[in-house]
């Protein structure tokens, strides 16, 4: 089958499923990536434009996320009798009132984005936690949804992760908005590594107002380091992670997690909250708390965690492998039924 997937195409998480696609099917990706203001409209609508065009030769539409772009071409694709698979796991099912954060904050968003759900052959969450809020925020209107957690590429994952460890703690925060920074817990960040100034802490991938905010956050506590900017996995990321002790992720809700799964196959001990579907993803080997001093204290253990707790965190990330998503997806796209 043909394949059209709309998402953005720089994203590991669409890398992820235009690899595991391309296994069976003929996929063709259309970025999502639309900058703002009247630009980003006229963007947009020739995405639109685009799209509608493309479904003429395709078989399934396959959307990462549900937005304002994708409720035109989901009705589109339904009229043409094609299959409509989405992927509900950010913006479109988070909902946080108290820093204006989800789709549903926006009438006309969260409009577009319940119709995609709604009118969709297939949702497919990428949590428990991410399939409760799709339930929750939609009250159960919605296509047949499923889990299908998502996967690391194999070929992002070290094969040696035995170098020994620093009394370093690391978390990843791309965003550029005041509400990204707030979401992705780096006040709390912050506010931890001045508690533990024994270990150092890295901040990676902040630009714009988060960047602004981590800088002013971070001044005067001599143990953070802020790499700005978006950063590769490979060359930068990764690295961090194998000398690294602890993977730190202080966020109010996160849908999964996938910084925190390739921390923990680089044999980062994940310390985490408990927003979201971070217990999920952390599992039974992570350490949690909710409270800064809790944190302080979960990182100060991590520092000390033994070679075997290392490779059991190691073995519970697995699960969450690209092999594991590509059948699960490749069994939801190949099923022939439309509806």
């Amino acid at each position: 089958m043909r394949v059209l997937l709309i998402g953005p195409q720089r994203s590991t998480f669409v890398a992820t499923d235009v690899a595991g696609l391309s296994h069976r099917h003929r996929v063709t990706v259309i970025n999502t990536v639309f900058g703002t203001g009247l630009q980003g409209a006229m963007r947009m609508l020739g995405f639109t434009l685009r799209v509608i065009a493309s479904l003429v030769t395709h078989d399934v539409l396959y959307c990462w996320f549900a937005d304002y772009h994708t409720l035109v071409p989901t009705l589109m694709a339904r009229l043409m009798g094609k299959r409509v698979i989405v992927i509900a796991g950010g913006y479109d099912v988070g909902y946080l009132p108290e820093i204006n954060y989800g789709a549903r904050m926006r009438p006309l968003r969260w409009f577009c984005t319940r119709q995609t759900f709604r009118y969709a052959s297939m949702v497919l969450a990428v949590s428990d936690y991410a399939k409760r809020q799709l339930d929750m925020l939609t009250e159960g209107r919605h296509a047949p949804a499923i889990v299908v957690y998502n996967g690391v590429l194999s070929q992002f994952v070290p094969s040696d992760i035995s170098a020994p460890r620093e009394r370093l703690a690391v978390t990843v925060c791309q965003g550029d908005s005041r509400t990204e920074y707030l979401r992705k817990g780096l006040p709390r960040f912050m506010h931890v590594a001045k508690m533990v100034p024994d270990v150092q802490f890295v901040v990676i991938g902040p630009t714009g107002v988060a960047l602004d905010m981590a800088r002013r956050d971070a001044a005067g506590i001599d143990n953070v380091t802020i790499i700005p900017g978006f950063v590769s996995l490979k060359d930068v990321i990764i690295p961090l992670y194998l000398r690294a002790s602890a993977y730190c992720q202080f966020s109010i809700e996160e849908t999964f997690g996938m910084v925190v799964v390739e921390s923990m196959l680089c044999g980062c001990v994940p310390v985490t909250t408990n927003g979201g579907a971070l217990p999920e993803v952390g599992g039974p080997h992570g350490l949690r708390a909710d409270s800064d001093e809790g944190l302080a204290d979960a990182v100060r253990l991590a520092m000390e965690r033994q070679r075997h707790d290392i490779d059991a965190i190691v073995r519970h990330a697995q699960q969450f492998s690209d092999v594991r998503r590509r059948e699960a997806v490749l069994g939801v796209v190949g099923t022939n039924a439309t509806g």
